[in-house]
Order: structure tokens, then C-alpha cells, then sequence
């Protein structure tokens, strides 16, 4: 009897456990992207070694003595200082069709887009960005649909509300590569990586709002919601807004992915994690260094700070204890003068 009591018991507290758990609701899952994931952005790179080992030369030699090249460098670390418009001064003056190291070459490419020189920044993405015969739509190809924008918006030429960016995304070889199994692995895919690197291009170093840039995103974040992943999408669509936050159209598609991500029990990816954060005067140590740039051997090593200025001196000839000397003599004498008065009186 008392055996079949435990058995209850121990069936009963089973039971209740198992319905508790039941109540317990599933915890949310980062959604696995397995084609393709948007990566971690790396918008405010260091200079490269070889450009920090170029610059450590040229700050030890006078300002007269620099060649061309002293100068390139000296550019490449003012667009580092997030000081376009002085970099673009001096990218002018040297020959910028010698630059074939990509990092340079972006140095360039963002003080172009940041002094808003758009034609120069698409005949300049035209030369530079190689070109990928095996790819339907290249990086290169997104790359001059958004150097194009840019360019077309500066002339007027362009409605942000109505002009697309992206168009191939929007043509009808999307949905034949999608409903090939084969071709969506192979070429969808590469669609989708080279409009994201050329998307990168520019992004770098650059915080500044821009209508265009946001819209290629809120393109690219189409894109990836119909063809790919809810997840990219949404960061996609952050992006867009970070550049333009006044579109009521770009918000409700965000928020509709938000809602979608919730309704699906996926995790909301880091947007802050994924894009990052621009550091305003991040080298701010290289400026003042910099700014010593005088005509000496070594200026971080020479330096000395400016000679503090002499008051005038009105009488040279006295000194400090002989000053104190006359102030007491003079307090001495009128005191003897009053002193004199007062008996006199009396």
C-alpha cells in the first residue's frame, strides 16, 4: 500500500514538473544566417604600419627637404585626423594616379566623398575598383550605381524618393537566380558580398548624414529581407537610418523588422557591435605632433615652448628690497610730520 502511495507521489510531482517546464517559454536563438552574414564593421582603422613608419621619417626632416611623397603621407595621416578638406588640399598638389595600395586609395576616395567632390569620386572609383568579369554584378558595378547617385544628386538630377540605386536588385534575374538552387549558392550569394563591400567603401571614417547613402542601405536591407535574412535586413535598415533618421518610410520598415525578428524568436543583432562608433580626434596625439612640424632636425625632440614675455620695466634701476626700503622710509616721515602737527597744536 504504502509502495503504491510513493509510486502516486512520485508520478504526481513528475507531472506537476513537467507542466511547469511546459510554461516556460523558449528562449530566443540568433538566427543562423548560413549563406550570408553581414560582418563586424571596421569604420576607423589604424594607419597602416608602413604609413606610421613613413610619417615617423618624414616629421624628423624640415619642411623645405619634403618630396611629393613626404607630402602624400602627410595627407594620408590628415584624413586619419578626420581632416578632409586640408588632406584634399594636398592630394591636389601630387600625382594621385600613382596610388595603387587599396588602403591609400580609400584615404583618397573618403576625402573626395567627405568635400563632396562626387565627379572626381566616380571618374576615380571608375579607374581604381578593378573589374570582375566572372561576377553578373560586381563590386565595382554597386560601386559606381552609388559614386553615380552621389553625383546625380549634386547636379540636381536626382529624387531620392523615386530613383533607385541599386537597380539590378530590383530586376527580374533576382527571382530566376532564387528559384535556382545551384545558382542562388553560387552567384545570389556573390551578388549579395559584393554590393556589402562596396556599401564599406563608404562608410569609412564617415559619420556624416547623407540621403544617398542611406538609401542604397535601405535598398540593400530590401534586398536581403526578400531574398535572404530578416536578421541582415534589420541591420541594413539601421544603417540607412543612422545616415538619415527623418524617413518615415525607412522607420516603419525597421520597426516591421524588429516586430518580424520578435514574432520569429530570433535574437535583435548589435547594431552598435556590428557598425561601431567613429572616435572624434581618435589620433589626436599624431596632430600634435603634427602640429610641430618647424624647420629643425627633430621637432619632437627640439621643441621648446615659447619665451614668456618681460613686463616692461618702468624703473630698471630699483630693486625689490630697496622699494620696501622707500615705502617704509616715506610711512616713517609722514608718520613724524603728523607726529609734529599733533604737538605744535597742543
Amino acid at each position: 500500500m504504502k509502495q503504491n502511495f510513493f509510486i502516486l507521489l512520485l508520478t504526481f510531482i513528475s507531472l506537476s514538473a513537467f507542466g511547469q517546464m511546459e510554461d516556460i517559454p523558449i528562449p530566443p536563438k540568433k538566427q543562423n544566417t548560413y549563406y550570408f552574414t553581414i560582418k563586424k564593421f571596421d569604420r576607423q582603422p589604424e594607419p597602416p604600419k608602413y604609413i606610421k613608419d613613413k610619417i615617423d621619417i618624414f616629421t624628423k626632416k624640415p619642411k623645405s627637404k619634403w618630396t611629393q611623397e613626404d607630402s602624400l603621407y602627410y595627407a594620408y595621416e590628415k584624413v586619419h585626423l578626420e581632416e578632409f578638406a586640408f588632406a584634399l588640399s594636398i592630394f591636389s598638389k601630387v600625382n594621385v594616379d600613382t596610388l595603387t595600395e587599396p588602403h591609400a586609395q580609400q584615404l583618397y576616395r573618403t576625402s573626395l566623398l567627405l568635400t563632396k567632390r562626387y565627379q572626381k569620386l566616380l571618374e576615380f572609383n571608375q579607374k581604381s575598383i578593378p573589374e570582375d568579369t566572372n561576377s553578373s554584378y560586381s563590386v565595382k558595378d554597386a560601386v559606381l550605381d552609388i559614386s553615380n547617385a552621389y553625383f546625380l544628386q549634386s547636379a540636381k538630377d536626382a529624387d531620392r524618393e523615386n530613383d533607385t540605386i541599386f537597380e539590378y536588385l530590383y530586376s527580374d534575374k533576382m527571382d530566376e537566380l532564387k528559384s535556382s538552387r545551384k545558382l542562388f549558392r553560387t552567384e545570389m550569394v556573390d551578388i549579395a558580398k559584393n554590393v556589402d563591400s562596396a556599401l564599406r567603401y563608404f562608410t569609412f571614417l564617415n559619420d556624416k548624414r547623407n540621403s544617398i547613402l542611406s538609401k542604397a542601405y535601405e535598398e540593400y536591407g530590401d534586398f536581403q529581407k526578400k531574398y535572404f535574412y530578416i536578421s541582415n535586413a534589420y541591420l541594413c535598415y539601421a544603417i540607412a537610418r543612422h545616415y538619415h533618421r527623418n524617413d518615415e518610410q525607412l522607420s516603419t520598415k525597421y520597426n516591421r523588422a524588429i516586430d518580424e525578428i520578435a514574432e520569429k524568436n530570433y535574437l535583435l543583432p548589435s547594431f552598435r557591435t556590428k557598425f561601431g562608433k567613429i572616435i572624434d580626434n581618435r589620433y589626436q596625439l599624431s596632430q600634435e605632433i603634427t602640429e610641430l612640424k618647424k624647420d629643425t632636425i627633430d621637432p619632437k625632440t627640439n621643441f621648446k615652448p615659447p619665451e614668456i614675455p618681460k613686463k616692461k620695466d618702468y624703473i630698471p634701476w630699483l630693486d625689490v628690497p630697496t622699494m620696501i626700503m622707500i615705502g617704509l622710509f616715506l610711512v616713517l616721515l609722514f608718520v613724524l610730520i603728523f607726529l609734529k602737527g599733533s604737538n605744535r597744536n597742543n
